[in-house]
């Protein structure tokens, strides 16, 4: 992972899982960034300075299960969606109410909407 400021300067870089392969990234209010590595079918939560805090999912083609996942969004609820080519679907995680916000997948920024 490449960092850059708002202009381009190079700040930062740092690895992934070895191997991974990280088709997707979706970063939430919270500033946290997400990866979707395909190599070990999980989410990854990283914070903003690329320390790995948490990781969560496993291969498989059962609810729940993810493959090949190339695209994500959550929405104010906080409900996230995962597109998944391989498997050729979406699916829709929500939070139970007793859920850990620290294991949750960020809510979108909708600074417009303020």
């Amino acid at each position: 992972m490449q960092v850059f400021d708002e202009n381009g300067k190079f700040l930062d870089q740092w690895p992934f899982a070895n191997p991974s392969s990280v088709n997707f990234l979706y970063m939430g209010a919270d500033r946290h960034l997400w990866a979707f590595d395909d190599t070990t079918s999980k989410i990854v939560r990283y914070d903003p300075q690329g320390h790995l805090l948490y990781a969560w999912g496993g291969l498989g083609d059962y609810p729940g299960g993810l493959f090949n996942m190339h695209g994500a969004s959550v929405d104010q609820e906080g409900n996230l969606y995962v597109a998944e080519v391989a498997n050729g679907r979406a699916q829709k995680f929500h939070p139970r109410q007793s859920a850990n916000p620290e294991f949750i997948v960020g809510k979108p920024v909708y600074s417009a909407w303020k």
